[in-house]
């Protein structure tokens, strides 16, 4: 976790400890030609998303489902006796969110049954991979607004790409509901537009494309971790620190970013990953851990909050303010 100065989310001095930690690096490889760096980003999946993995297969059995309706109807009923007549505004009713849930079950049925489509394409087949986000999602209401109709997005890339690419999407594993059958019908009416399987493993399709679309996903810092060029649709980004990393806000933009990664007017290998490995290392520099479970997956917790887990928050939100000193 971080602490953050402004509603883009960057973590407070963030740009400070990239400058310092990529000047140590060059500094330290500046007679070497080629070197391996290795990074955690590109192997690691976030927390959130590996419990989401792990738990796919038990949230489509049954008996998941008729547990979901039992908690419903019991936080219902219990409304209903502690307080009587009290509206909460943005409570949902019961029945819509049986309903959701029903919906959604079905559809993880189906996306988790699917086979891959990635793995038909010849390898030779230069593609762009876009994975959807979330909706609604901060990322797209507050910070990356002209970017807020992914449909629009998706229609930028299938204009912006060099002739003869193809644009690879995939829906988000942890969507909250499935999309109207509308916008899967716009998506696939591109004829250079490829829609992939849910599940299919994202850093496997990032290993293969030419370059990543995101607007401020994971996936995106995940490819840039490997030197893999990346445009985000958000000059907020937090990876546009990195230089194969362009932020674009218009069509126009996308497609030059897009021609710069075709003639490969791109910084070489070696200092991609080296600015990767310094955009870790600045992370880390920003970061403080946290490992109350509750905490870290965004849920209400059942046990005490560790008190030197209090204490670690309290010192890191101190230390992150200027001219602190302890």
């Amino acid at each position: 976790f971080y602490w953050c100065g402004e509603q883009n989310g960057h973590p407070i001095g963030i740009e400070a400890a990239f400058e310092r930690r990529l000047a140590d690096l060059r500094s330290d490889h500046l007679q070497t030609d080629e070197v391996e760096i290795q990074t955690r980003i590109h192997d690691s999946t976030p927390v959130r998303a590996q419990a989401h993995f792990e738990t796919s297969p038990v949230r489509t059995t049954p008996k998941y489902l008729f547990h979901q309706f039992y908690k419903i109807l019991r936080a219902d009923i219990g409304h209903r006796v502690r307080r009587p007549g009290m509206f909460i505004y943005g409570r949902y009713k019961p029945l819509e969110l049986i309903r959701q849930r029903i919906e959604r079950w079905f559809w993880l049925r189906r996306e988790i049954k699917r086979s891959p489509v990635t793995t038909g394409i010849p390898d030779d087949t230069p593609f762009v991979f876009y994975p959807l986000h979330i909706e609604p999602e901060a990322t797209l209401m507050v910070e990356a607004q002209h970017a807020d109709n992914q449909l629009l997005v998706i229609d930028w890339l299938a204009k912006a790409t060099p002739p003869g690419w193809y644009v690879v999407i995939k829906e988000h594993p942890a969507a909250t509901s499935p999309r109207p059958k509308g916008f899967w019908r716009q998506v696939r009416a591109y004829p250079n537009v490829i829609v992939a399987a849910t599940f299919e493993k994202a850093l496997d399709i990032v290993d293969r494309s030419e370059a990543v679309a995101d607007i401020n996903g994971s996936v995106g810092q995940q490819a840039a971790a490997i030197g893999k060029p990346v445009v985000a649709f958000n000059k907020s980004y937090i990876a546009t620190l990195m230089p194969h990393v362009f932020g674009v806000a218009s069509y126009d933009e996308a497609r030059k970013a897009f021609r710069r990664i075709r003639d490969n007017e791109l910084p070489d290998l070696h200092t991609r990953l080296l600015a990767a490995h310094a955009f870790d290392q600045a992370t880390d520099d920003c970061c403080f851990p946290v490992l109350d479970k509750a905490f870290i997956e965004g849920v209400p917790g059942t046990s005490t909050f560790d008190s030197q887990e209090i204490s670690g928050l309290v010192h890191s939100f101190l230390a992150s303010l200027p001219n602190y000193s302890s």
